[in-house]
């Protein structure tokens, strides 16, 4: 073995002694090989003493020898580094997950044969899978007109219609279209119920959001916000999700109504959120946001203008889908808004621009495509219903678009004969639809071929529900349609 003296070093050019990287026997000549594997012994790694060193610094000993500088050193550069995590949220608020949890497991996510909430699941897809038989056309029952008013649309659980209105919420039987329950309330139900267990949540314009009995209308509890809430909630994890006119997205106990965590967006939400893989996603005027569904906070802010404000963003392939401007922007889903990344990709954009001597800068993460009308004087005015294989969504000249959910390339392109302004539903190889001259199309998802048509006399600006094997259309004179 090569002892460790200066005779040694001398006799081997200069170069310090090391332990050998490979089997840890000490003393080793550096790039010679070991005297006991007979491996290099590497320049790479740290030597021998420089390893006990480090051991040192990380050891007990360090903070005992510490003096009072290297004390307040320490500590504000721990200060610093706890509000830089705290403020970026880079990690789960411990305060939220540990003092404000949900009570209950409840979720309004629809069973077979039941509507349970807006779009029917969590990504707010608007296809069903599961049913007995697809509608033939026939229309089973309308109520009288004017009977509904605003934008609220039809939930259906266990034969039963829960649908908001004017001042009203009405329970309706399913099968005949007689009311029978009818509940007066304090301001305009404009938002969408969502069904979970013995629960019927939704929001209202006189800014409080409800939970009430589904068998005797009364409020199990309500929640009040600063202003009005008429965007459909989303019942998951025993949460409540829904968002307000005062510019933030509530994060309530489902049992309760108990305040577990507030977004503050900037704008004011309407839309309905979305949920996948814990994270939870809703659009304002001004972009896409996605908070973590536990703890409410940011994860994404995907900064793009003119978005449709009612609409859901709608998840599916791993994209998501929103309606702006008169098309679809299609960005990436899951993504993390790294702190700090929007300013800086912001004033290299204002160098750039003013042609200073740096490359150009990229386009916002996320960004993929868009799905244009084929008239550039068209435009598109919902969110599509999406599967695996097809985008199904129309526009104000009546075409109809199928298309391949991720590359946008063309399947089928059907001809309406009035302007679609609503989401259409997928029920198996049928997508649904309706136009405002009250046309009601079936039309076979794989081909684009007519099934058939039935006219309802007034304009459809409205999406359907399908539960029970029946869709449920609103139209603009008041009605509410079944049609089997």
């Amino acid at each position: 073995m090569i002892e460790k003296n200066p005779e040694n070093i001398e006799r081997h050019g200069g170069n310090p002694d090391r332990a050998c990287p490979h089997c840890n026997a000490p003393s080793q000549q550096v790039g010679a090989n070991c005297t006991e594997c007979n491996k290099t012994v590497s320049t790479v790694l740290p030597t021998y003493a420089e390893t006990v060193h480090i051991v040192k610094i990380l050891s007990r000993e360090w903070f005992y020898k510490m003096t009072p500088l290297r004390w307040i050193l320490f500590t504000f550069l721990l200060f610093i580094t706890g509000v830089y995590i705290w403020q970026t949220q880079i990690i789960p608020n411990p305060v939220i997950l540990l003092a404000k949890h949900p009570t209950t497991e409840l979720s309004s996510m629809s069973k077979f044969g039941e509507w349970s909430m807006a779009s029917s699941n969590m990504q707010r897809t608007r296809h069903v899978k599961e049913f007995n038989q697809q509608p033939s056309g026939k229309l089973l029952w309308s109520t009288e007109e004017g009977f509904l008013s605003g934008i609220s649309l039809p939930s259906i659980v266990d034969n039963t219609v829960f649908v908001g209105s004017s001042f009203k919420f009405f329970f309706l039987d399913a099968s005949t279209g007689e009311i029978k329950l009818e509940r007066d309330m304090g301001g305009h139900i404009n938002s969408s119920p969502a069904i979970s267990e013995s629960l019927v949540y939704f929001g209202s314009t006189d800014t409080h959001v409800y939970a009430i009995d589904r068998f005797t209308g009364e409020t199990h509890w309500r929640f009040k916000a600063k202003s009005l809430t008429s965007g459909a909630p989303l019942v998951s994890n025993g949460m409540v999700f829904i968002g307000s006119g005062d510019e933030h997205m509530y994060g309530l106990d489902a049992a309760t109504g108990k305040l577990l965590w507030k977004y503050f967006a900037g704008m004011h939400i309407s839309s309905s959120p979305s949920l996948e893989n814990g994270v939870l996603y809703f659009t304002t005027a001004n972009g896409l946001f996605s908070v973590n569904y536990r703890t409410g906070q940011s994860r994404m802010h995907f900064r793009t203008y003119n978005i449709d404000n009612y609409e859901p963003p709608v998840l599916a392939n791993g994209l998501v889908y929103m309606d702006k401007s008169g098309t679809l922007q299609i960005t990436k889903a899951g993504l993390r808004e790294w702190p700090g990344r929007h300013r800086f990709e912001t004033i290299w954009r204002i160098l750039w621009v003013h042609r200073w001597s740096l490359p150009k800068p990229p386009a916002q993460s996320g960004t993929l495509w868009r799905l244009y009308p084929d008239n550039k004087k068209a435009w598109i005015s919902s969110v599509p219903a999406v599967t695996e294989t097809g985008l199904y969504v129309g526009d104000s000249d009546g075409k109809f678009y199928a298309r391949h959910p991720v590359d946008a390339s063309e399947i089928w392109t059907f001809q309406a004969k009035g302007e679609i302004r609503s989401s259409p539903i997928i029920v198996g190889s049928n997508v649904y639809f309706g136009t405002t001259d009250g046309i009601v199309y079936s039309l076979d998802t794989r081909t684009g071929e007519r099934l058939w048509e039935l006219n309802l006399g007034s304009p459809i600006k409205l999406p359907p529900s399908f539960a029970e094997d029946k869709l449920f259309f609103r139209t603009e004179d008041g009605k509410l349609h079944a049609i089997h």
